[in-house]
């Protein structure tokens, strides 16, 4: 996988797994637990700098403002329904992406550190497995 920054690729390698994902968060704190959690987490995100954050049983709503070269003043909405979000993959430089099925990006986010990184990772595919248990 190559990342684009200003014209230079740089090569990321995914974190070593030391633990298997966690999928029992919100079995471990409670819905509006790892709800508020989850939000605590993406506003302390670095790469967007994501300013506000609505999280439900079904989907994660966030807005950041958007930068191209330099501030433009805009806020940009994306919401990701945590049944899309099949696949989270944790890299080494603490990025996180959220994958489709059909392995398509539909969020990236970049951390200070790597508790925030795993920790929302765990998050994101606990909601997954948790809508994925409520619809069946």
């Amino acid at each position: 996988m190559a990342l684009l920054s200003v014209g230079c690729a740089t090569e990321v390698a995914p974190a070593p797994d030391s633990a298997p994902p966690r999928v029992n968060q919100i079995e471990a704190l409670g819905v509006p637990r790892a709800q508020e959690r989850l939000k605590e987490i993406l506003l302390r995100s670095i790469n967007p700098q994501v300013r506000e954050v609505d999280v439900t049983d079904d989907f994660l709503r966030y807005s950041y403002a958007e930068v191209i070269m330099v501030p433009t003043g805009r806020m940009v909405t994306n919401q990701v329904a945590f049944a899309n979000a099949v696949e989270l993959r944790v890299h080494s430089n603490n990025l996180v992406q959220i994958l489709t099925s059909a392995k398509l990006v539909i969020a990236q986010f970049v951390f200070g550190n790597s508790d925030d990184a795993v920790m929302f990772a765990d998050l994101i595919r606990s909601f997954h497995t948790h809508r994925k248990t409520r619809s069946t």
